[in-house]
């Protein structure tokens, strides 16, 4: 059987993205309200890079994105989640001509 192991970068990539979580994301994710959108949160993703990243990255670093931001900030990863989901199939089969306005 074969051993798997990240590399160092990777480890230092997966502590970095959990550091952000605890600092920068848990804090927008505990002023948030039930069942409502956390625009704030969800700027923050954005302005970390996080939500391109998760367009721009193979599976198994958006594995350790997700797998990160779980483990410093629930509500970060579930948010970056949802917007994968709804945004995947405009990412990949959206077109300028058919984009409004």
């Amino acid at each position: 059987m074969t051993a798997f192991s990240l590399e160092p970068e990777q480890t230092a990539w997966c502590e970095e993205v959990r550091t952000l979580a605890e600092q920068r994301l848990r804090p927008l994710a505990e002023k948030g309200e039930e069942g409502r959108v956390n625009r704030p949160l969800l700027a923050a993703l954005g302005e970390l890079g996080l939500l391109e990243r998760m367009f721009s990255s193979g599976a198994l670093d958006l594995c350790l994105l997700r797998e990160s931001l779980a483990r410093g900030c629930t509500e970060a990863e579930t948010a970056l989640a949802l917007q994968g989901l709804g945004t995947t199939p405009v990412v990949r089969s959206g077109t300028p001509a058919r984009t409004p306005g």
